[in-house]
């Protein structure tokens, strides 16, 4: 992966920073992403993912937080056949 950040505080910095502007479950899940990525903080994906549920409020927002968690069959989760104990209500 092509870094983007040389400095890992200054990334820190500047993904917590974005974590102010987070308003949808699908924003703290493409911030997660970063966090994984960029510092590999599983505590601090964990964190932005348990954000990202709380503020769900329809199905499709659920999908969005349940995937990144370690689903990845979408279809199999609308069917049922699949659930994430952790991000579901």
């Amino acid at each position: 992966m092509l870094s983007l950040f040389d400095d890992l505080k200054e990334a820190e910095k500047i993904l917590d920073d974005a974590e102010i502007d987070c308003q949808f479950p699908s924003d703290f899940v493409e911030l997660a992403t970063g966090v994984r990525e960029i510092l590999n903080d599983e505590e601090k994906v964990d964190e932005l993912l348990d954000e990202a549920a709380a503020s769900a409020m329809e199905g499709e927002e659920f999908l969005d937080v349940a995937t990144p968690a370690g689903i990845s069959n979408r279809t199999e989760i609308q069917r049922g056949k699949i659930s994430n104990r952790r991000y579901r209500n």
